[in-house]
This record gives structure tokens, C-alpha cells and sequence, in this order.
């Protein structure tokens, strides 16, 4: 093929050809001339367009028509295989060549391909590469090195499952397995009889595996978690992993928890290191993306944002906020009215129950007192079924604790907030807050009759009542 300018030593065909001469004999690299055929009869001429108003494009124009040619003679293949070989590994450089071209500003070449077929040279080149390593003889057993990672976010359409319910999927990442010696049928075996593992595919059915079979899904469970892995794997060597959130009752809350980086750092080392590497060839690499995670939670707010920094950060705000609203608790205390308030970054009800019961707990501190009014402080605004937790909440610990009555409030602190209690120490708003709200529960007192208070203090479950009775 021709090369334009190029010198002699320059141009890759001359000293390409000579290397790999003595192996166009064996059966691997056979098997990789013929993948490179294969996508070779496939590529649309029509869709390969060339500048030709340039004086410059005359080498683009001959290597066009060099492929045009090479692709005849393989779509008719009725040469000899020595020569069917050669002009298949010179069409496989020569059309990469164009590939390079696309990425120069100044590029003659326009071309339109699919996103298959870009996988599918992707998965050819590497594995002519992992032939050319293997017959330099240099090492690729660390598993650091067998296992690398694209600047690329995974594509779930890379291997489409159709629809799935993004509600309870919390990851999916994609990749491909580079191995000239892949064989679908015993990655699927080898990774089966791995501990853990089921053929259950995403609707929890048995899937169906015959040597037809152009992909399969394969499930394992994490263990101590309520995360489950469905790892789908093509013929041809891409694999897709989703995690899934199952088994918990408060999907939502455990989704806005997760630790994508931990998640993604397991799946690197559980999943794939552990079980897929060990399934494929000796000499195979794996090549994955950026994980693609779900929901809303990627949306965070200022307080999330520096809590996750680190966990000492985390502490360090919580404490902060803890003191200021202790020292306003304890100055703003009255004779009936006993305010405790306390922050809080989860509101599910577990979490809640469990900080309003150490509340709770010190019973010392409400002796004499009519109410308590126990008040939530959060920089969370959209929680589902958030009054209903409280309502419930509320008539519970009503239920332990007799002759008081409880509330339960929440009061949302914005960003603005936040950060002037962060940043400029300034705890105005949560002053206000609690103030505005001893000062609501002592008016409501005021306006019930003294008997009716002191029924109340004996049935706490009726004042309800009794304020709708003065109201009518």
C-alpha cells in the first residue's frame, strides 16, 4: 500500500510485515487476521468520504481506493490464504490509520461509523496488541496492569437490556475483555462456578445458555448488603455490570448513603479482579469506564458536599451544630415547655426514632413539664412520606410516656442557612426557629381551659379533641 512522503523506515507496512511474517501459520494469530476481515467486509465505503478539493489529498484518495480493492478481494475470497491473510492485515492498518486521521483538526477524512462497529475494531485492535505483547514476551500478570481503566463514562447501551427500573439501580459499568483466546462459552462456565454465583438475569429469571447464545447474565449477591450484581457478558467480550438495591425497606434512603468510590473500588476488586479475571486467559486484560450512577442523590447540597470529605469533617459540623442548639435549647427553656432540638443529615424514620428515644431517655430533664417539643434541624427539604414518619413517631413515644404531651417538628435550613452558621458562626436562624415554635405551643396552651389541661395531662391523646371542641 502506498504511504504518500513517508521514508521508508517510517512507514509502519515495511517493518510490520517482516515481524509477523513467521506468524501468519499460527492458529491465534489466524483467528485475529480473520476478526479483522470479518469488520474489514463490513465497513461502508459509501460512509468513508474524502476532501478532494485539497492538492494534499491524493495519499487519502489512493488509500481509500486501496481499501475499496482490499475489500473485494475479501467479500470474493478467491486468493490464496497467504494473500488473503496479507491484504487483510494491510487493510486492518490502513483503515486504523483513517481512524487515527479523525482525531486531527486538519483531517480529509469524513467518516460516519456506528458505535458497534467502533467496539467491535476496538476489541480486534486490542487483541492484535495483546498478540504483539504476547510475542515480545513481556509480563502483563499484575493484576494493576491487566485491569485498566478509560476517561469514558460506561455506556449501558453498550449492551442494551431494554427497560430497566432505574428507581432501585444504583451503578452500572461497562467494559471490555482484550483476550485473543477469548472463548465465551468457558468465561461463562468458569465464572458460574465461582462462589456466589447464580444464572438469574435482572427479572429474576433462570437465564438460558446454549453455545448459540450472543450474551447471558449471570448474579451475585454482595454479601451484608442488600446489593445484588447482575454481570452481563457478549460474545464478543464487552460486559456490562449493574448493583441493584433490593432486600431494604427505605430504598431511597439507602441510595442517597451509598459511597459510589468504595462501590466502584469493591467492584473493581470483588467482581472483577477476583471472579472475571480469573475466568479468561492468562494473557488477557481487561479494559473498563467510569461507572454511570442513578437518582437524584448525585445532586448535593453544601452540607453533603464537605460531610464527604472526610468522616472527621463530618464530625466537626455535627458538633458544631449540636453545641449551638444545646445552648439555645437550655436559654430559651420555660416553666411547661421543654424544647430539645438536635441536626440531623438522615431522616429516615429508624434514624429519627432512635434519636428522639436517647431524648427521651432522660427523664430528669422534663419533670414539672406539660410538652416537650422535640424539633428536627435539617438541610434535607424533599423526603417522601416525611409527615407521616413524624405522625407516627409522634403517637408512639405518646403511647410510652404518659401525662406529656409530645410534638415533633421539623425545620428546614437552606444553603443561605448553613452557611451562615458555618462560615460566619451565625445562629440567628436557629434561634428564630426555636423561639417561633415555644412561643406557638405556649399560645395554643393559653387558649385551652385549665381543667381541659388538666385532663389533658392525664389522657395526653385527647387534647386534639379538646381543641377542636373550643374551635366549634
Amino acid at each position: 500500500m502506498k504511504c504518500g512522503k513517508l521514508k521508508s523506515y517510517q512507514n509502519p507496512f515495511s517493518w510490520i510485515f517482516p515481524i509477523f511474517c513467521d506468524s501468519f501459520e499460527q492458529p491465534d494469530f489466524k483467528a485475529i487476521i480473520d476478526s479483522m476481515a470479518e469488520i474489514l467486509k463490513k465497513v461502508s465505503m459509501e460512509n468513508i468520504g474524502v476532501d478532494d478539493s485539497q492538492r494534499r489529498s491524493t495519499f487519502e484518495k489512493q488509500l481509500k481506493a486501496s481499501l475499496e480493492e482490499v475489500q473485494r478481494y475479501l467479500i470474493e475470497d478467491t486468493e490464496p490464504k497467504e494473500k488473503y491473510y496479507l491484504l487483510a492485515f494491510s487493510g486492518f492498518l490502513g483503515y486504523g490509520y483513517m481512524l487515527r486521521q479523525l482525531g486531527d483538526y486538519d483531517s480529509l477524512f469524513d467518516m460516519k461509523t456506528s458505535k458497534k462497529d467502533i467496539i467491535n475494531w476496538t476489541i480486534v485492535t486490542s487483541n492484535f496488541f495483546g498478540f504483539v505483547v504476547n510475542y515480545l514476551n513481556e509480563s502483563t500478570n499484575e493484576s494493576s496492569n491487566k485491569i485498566q481503566k478509560l476517561d469514558a463514562i460506561s455506556s449501558p447501551e453498550i449492551i442494551s437490556l431494554g427497560h430497566l427500573d432505574t428507581d432501585t439501580m444504583a451503578m452500572t459499568l461497562t467494559g471490555i475483555i482484550i483476550d485473543y483466546a477469548f472463548n465465551f462459552v468457558n468465561v461463562i462456565k468458569n465464572l458460574y462456578l465461582r462462589q456466589g454465583y447464580s444464572m438469574l438475569n435482572h427479572k429474576g429469571i433462570v437465564s438460558s445458555f446454549t453455545s448459540d447464545s450472543t450474551e447471558i447474565t449471570i448474579y451475585k449477591m454482595i454479601s451484608v448488603t442488600p446489593l445484588e450484581c447482575y454481570i452481563t457478558i457478549s460474545n464478543q467480550g464487552i460486559f456490562r455490570i449493574d448493583v441493584r438495591i433490593t432486600g431494604t425497606r427505605n430504598q431511597e434512603s439507602f441510595k442517597e448513603a451509598i459511597n459510589h468510590y468504595y462501590l466502584e473500588k469493591y467492584i473493581e476488586y470483588d467482581i472483577l479482579e477476583k471472579d472475571l479475571m480469573v475466568s479468561v486467559s492468562e494473557r488477557a486484560l481487561l479494559v473498563r469506564g467510569i461507572p454511570t450512577t442513578y437518582g437524584e442523590h448525585m445532586s448535593f447540597n453544601y452540607i453533603e458536599l464537605l460531610s464527604g470529605i472526610h468522616p472527621s469533617v463530618d464530625h466537626q459540623i455535627h458538633m458544631r451544630i449540636r453545641r449551638a442548639l444545646s445552648d439555645l435549647d437550655e436559654a430559651s427553656q420555660v416553666e411547661d415547655v421543654l424544647t430539645r432540638s438536635f441536626f440531623s443529615s438522615n431522616l429516615s424514620e429508624d434514624s429519627l426514632s432512635m434519636r428522639i428515644r436517647t431524648i427521651l431517655r432522660r427523664r430528669e430533664e422534663y419533670i414539672g413539664k406539660s410538652r416537650i417539643v422535640l424539633i428536627i434541624f435539617s438541610s434535607t427539604n424533599i423526603i417522601s412520606n416525611l409527615e407521616e414518619s413524624l405522625a407516627r413517631m409522634k403517637n408512639k413515644f405518646n403511647e410510652q410516656i404518659t401525662g406529656i404531651q409530645i410534638h415533633i417538628e421539623q425545620v428546614y435550613l437552606s444553603e443561605s442557612d448553613v452557611r451562615q452558621i458555618l462560615v460566619k458562626k451565625d445562629y440567628s436562624k436557629l434561634e428564630f426557629s426555636i423561639n417561633e415554635l415555644k412561643k406557638m405551643y405556649l399560645n395554643q396552651m393559653a387558649n385551652v381551659p385549665a381543667q381541659v389541661q388538666d385532663i389533658i395531662q392525664e389522657n395526653p391523646h385527647r387534647e386534639e379533641l379538646f381543641l377542636e371542641e373550643e374551635v366549634n
